[in-house]
């Protein structure tokens, strides 16, 4: 049951049960002064399907109108089915809002605002208590324009972005205007498989901010970034990350990346645990200005942005890397605050956990470490490079910890500060109770013929663990056979 009314440009289809839109187009745009009507769509289920479209545009003065789709239960756009608001012309674009119990954006599909003018996008606004974004589809703002892009926000639950699905703003190619802010909130977020969350810029105006809120995020093999591509004269945006766990995983990272004189932006993470693992998975800002190989001209130098991370564990493992890199100016600065009891944990087999910044002619950044209980090397790398020499790296821990069975490297371009205690735990972490009172009442009148020919009294002990080094022959020599006790009277 439902029913199709316009009243003023309103356009409202609202139905108790579910709509079904297959291939059909319901639109409401300007092409005056005046502006576009609302669109209004309502039902239990809505599904858009087969390149199914609901549209608002501005192609005069007047400024869209606004498209609103809810659903109680599940609303689907699938197959090239899109929702969007563009100005065309002098007009701004209307904003877009879909709400739903589940609502699933797939098969290359797109809900945006998009301006093609000096006109402004509409805000994108996604609200779910499940949301998937998957198979190509995106939820966008762009400029083609000098107009800036709309804001972008995700809300949900659980929110899944898989298999290339996208929530991006971006600033196209020959566009003066800026992108938008993208904001993603929820409880699990999941960014896999090519999945992106991010701003980017191709022309003049500079990309927006990254903002994501999560009780637990997880980036396997997706993206979270902001960015400025090759031939870009705008400024890339800065992430924010706030979340109980973060997992980077399978080739996964969170970067910003500048490719001119502007310096990358800012990485600012907040986090219970987080977790780097595999080779590619990386937190990282670089900035590329003046490298052929990606398209830069010669001779141009930009720094990269800086990474602060807070947690209570940062665990770096078998290729994952925390990074700061630039081809020709000064690597960004890394601070990592973990409070006691936290720990850093940089461990690998194959390929070492490391914490990196490198830099060209410009000066080196600087890796800071403060206050965590503990900084457990395992097959981990520090490195701060620079050609200048001004890389340093100030660690403040109450212990720092390393294995002796795999490498560990610190290489600094500069200076080096350590406040920590040095342990080797390569042997175990059992501590042997071995008093020694008064050794001369212990040995006195233990071996004096022993003692009368000139031989030296020894004290043997053996270390216990999965790592133990072999006993050299001579160190061994004359120690009592495994099992069999010392005959009385032998010192050796």
């Amino acid at each position: 049951r439902g029913a199709s009314t316009t009243q003023l440009g309103l356009v409202q289809l609202k139905a108790t049960g579910d709509i079904h839109i297959n291939q059909g187009l319901i639109a409401s745009d300007a092409f005056s002064s005046s502006p576009g009507g609302l669109i209004s769509i309502s039902g239990a289920n809505v599904t858009l399907d087969n390149g199914a479209k609901v549209e608002s545009n501005s192609a005069g003065q007047g400024a869209g109108g606004q498209i609103q789709i809810k659903a109680t239960g599940t609303l689907h756009v699938a197959n090239l089915s899109s929702v969007s608001s563009d100005a065309q012309f002098l007009g701004d674009a209307g904003d877009v809002a879909l709400t739903g119990q589940t609502v699933t954006i797939d098969g290359g599909s797109l809900i945006s605002s998009d301006t093609l003018s000096a006109a402004r996008s509409g805000a994108v606004t996604v609200s779910a208590g499940t949301l998937n974004v998957t198979g190509q589809a995106a939820i966008s703002s762009s400029t083609f324009g000098d107009g800036p892009a709309g804001n972008v926000t995700a809300t949900a639950d659980t929110l899944t972005v898989d298999q290339g699905g996208a929530i991006v703003s971006e600033a196209l190619p020959f566009s003066t205007g800026h992108a938008g802010i993208v904001s993603v909130n929820g409880g699990a977020v999941k960014v896999a498989n090519d999945g992106l969350i991010s701003t980017t810029t191709a022309g003049a105006g500079d990309a927006g901010a990254v903002s994501l809120t999560a009780k637990s995020l997880v980036i396997d093999n997706g993206e979270v970034s902001s960015g400025s591509v090759s031939g870009a004269t705008g400024a890339s945006g800065s992430l924010a990350i706030n979340t109980g766990s973060l997992s980077v995983t399978n080739g996964g990272v969170v970067t910003t990346l500048s490719n001119n004189t502007h310096a990358a932006g800012q990485i600012a993470v907040t986090a219970g645990d987080v977790r780097i693992s595999g080779a590619g998975s990386a937190i990282s800002s670089e900035n590329q200005a003046g490298n052929r190989a990606f398209g830069n001209r010669r001779g141009q130098a930009g720094d990269a942005g800086s990474i602060q991370l807070n947690a209570s564990l940062i665990t770096v493992a078998d290729g994952g890397t925390i990074s700061t890199n630039s081809f020709a100016g000064a690597a960004g600065q890394i601070g990592i605050s973990i409070k006691t009891p936290g720990m850093l944990v940089l461990q690998g087999v194959g390929a070492p956990g490391t914490i990196q910044t490198s830099s060209g002619p410009g000066t080196g950044g600087k890796i800071t470490i403060d206050e965590p209980l503990a900084v457990v090397s395992n097959g981990g790398s520090i490195l701060a490079l620079g050609q200048l020499n001004g890389a340093n790296v100030d660690i403040d821990s109450k212990y720092f910890i390393n294995s002796t069975d795999r490498v560990n490297t610190i290489e600094v371009a500069g200076e080096i500060h350590l406040q920590a205690g040095l342990y080797d735990v390569s042997s175990g972490t059992i501590s042997h109770d071995v008093s020694v009172l008064d050794a001369s009442k212990v040995l006195r009148g233990q071996c004096p013929a022993v003692r009368a020919v000139g031989a030296t009294s020894q004290l043997v002990t053996r270390p216990l663990g999965p790592y133990v080094r072999p006993i050299s022959p001579d160190a061994a020599k004359g120690a009592p056979e495994p099992g069999k006790p010392a005959t009385p009277g032998d010192c050796r």
